[in-house]
């Protein structure tokens, strides 16, 4: 899917009050050989609070030492909980998001996918009232939790 149509149709699903607030945006660096790394972020209000960018990843997982000798899945996943991405896990991301159910966004082990669930409208006051977010939680989920609860008038709850 076109990254025009996937801002939208994920844009499209967020609740009226972060609409505007919340913008989702993505580019390519074009390099001289057919790579063509680049980065997806969110922003709210106008700050960027979370980035999945192809270089940054490449550095982490195949320049810096912390993860010689490591499983590649092993180190992988290591990325991940740390919100450290490339850009086409940030489309992939998105582009099941749009195909689960809000009971299996809710639920999923996606950083992004649980993120983006917080703001959904499908989600609901009484979902974001019942739940708790774990201290150790990525900063971006919590993040969007906070963001909801505030436009909402709901305490919101981290552990």
């Amino acid at each position: 899917m076109k990254w025009s149509k996937l801002k939208t149709s994920i844009e499209s699903l967020m609740t009226d009050k972060l609409k505007g607030r919340v913008k989702l945006y993505s580019t390519i660096y074009r390099t001289t050989g057919k790579d063509k790394d680049g980065r997806g972020w969110i922003v709210i209000d106008k700050k960027e609070v979370f980035s999945a960018c192809t270089t940054k990843w490449v550095k982490e997982r195949w320049i810096s030492d912390r993860f010689k000798g490591m499983d590649y899945c092993d180190a992988n996943k290591e990325l991940e909980d740390e919100g450290i991405i490339q850009q086409y896990e940030f489309y992939n991301a998105f582009e099941e998001y749009l195909r689960l159910s809000i009971e299996e966004i809710q639920n999923s082990e996606n950083i992004l996918i649980r993120a983006l669930s917080m703001i959904d409208r499908r989600t609901g006051k009484r979902y974001l009232e019942k739940i708790k977010v774990e201290e150790g939680e990525h900063d971006i989920i919590k993040l969007l939790y906070t963001l909801q609860c505030d436009v909402d008038g709901i305490k919101s709850k981290i552990l």
